[in-house]
């Protein structure tokens, strides 16, 4: 019968594809850089969390008040 051969062939033609794929291609680890480093961006960065830790101070209430004083504001339209 000519099924065997068929099946044999069609295997064939279905691995090789597969195989080649197989070679070609690189772990995705490969193909990302090792990292990116810059010093004037990273002199960039300390100087940028150094202004935030001095300019910007935490909130003295609670997120919870904050959250109830703005849907006051919103429910009485008073936010236009």
């Amino acid at each position: 019968m000519l099924v065997m051969p068929r099946l044999a062939l069609l295997s064939a033609l279905l691995a090789l594809p597969t195989a080649a794929i197989a070679q070609s291609a690189s772990p995705p680890s490969a193909a990302q850089p090792a990292g990116f480093s810059h010093a004037g961006v990273a002199r960039d960065a300390m100087r940028y969390e150094a202004w935030l830790k001095a300019n910007i101070k935490p909130a003295a209430r609670k997120a919870r008040e904050t959250r109830i004083a703005a849907e006051k504001v919103l429910a009485a339209g008073a936010d236009a």
